[in-house]
């Protein structure tokens, strides 16, 4: 992470903090990094040829339903020339305002999609073992002969197949030295 875009976060998430804008914050900068990482925004913003006059213009256009913070917050990195950055600000906003707010990310690796109700009944369970609020995505994992492991920033949930017979199969030989005394 680079120190401007820390620099920038931290700035962000403090005003979030004086004017009560937290989940609004947490939000917009979640939807502003998926519409960067979905569009040609990021290349628009970029481009030396288009006028910062164009560039405003389009950002107001697109996104007025967005918080004037967030939008003059775009407003300044443009002015800056800092826009090769915004990505790199919002995933650091995201990853502070998860903190602030007790948000745990994580994914759920399975052998085929899992639908949403499968996915928030487990995130639902996780969080009340963890006290905190759970956003899971998934991933296809092959290789997973049948049911789904879980990886957390802080944690790694192996119910798999898989993982349950590799620990079998650990505690059988563990057994045997046990028994054998080998």
């Amino acid at each position: 992470m680079s120190t401007i875009a820390k620099r920038y976060a931290t700035a962000l998430v403090e005003l979030a903090h004086e004017t009560q804008l937290l989940e609004t914050f947490h939000e917009q900068f979640q939807s502003l990094h998926t519409i960067i990482k979905t569009s040609s925004l990021d290349e628009f913003l970029s481009a030396p040829q288009i006028s910062l006059t164009e560039k405003k213009a389009l950002i107001e256009s697109t996104l007025s339903s967005f918080h004037p913070y967030v939008v003059r917050f775009l407003y300044v990195s443009i002015d800056k020339k800092r826009t090769s950055q915004i990505l790199m600000i919002c995933e650091e906003v995201i990853q502070m305002l998860d903190k602030e707010l007790n948000i745990k990310r994580g994914v759920v690796k399975s052998s085929r999609p899992m639908n949403e109700a499968s996915i928030k009944k487990l995130s639902d369970a996780l969080a009340q073992k963890w006290n905190a609020k759970i956003i899971l995505s998934n991933e296809v994992e092959p290789s997973l002969i049948g049911g789904y492991k879980i990886e957390m920033e802080d944690a790694v949930l192996d119910g798999t197949l898989k993982g349950q017979l590799d620990e079998l199969r650990s505690y059988l030989n563990q057994e045997r030295r046990t028994t054998h005394g080998t």
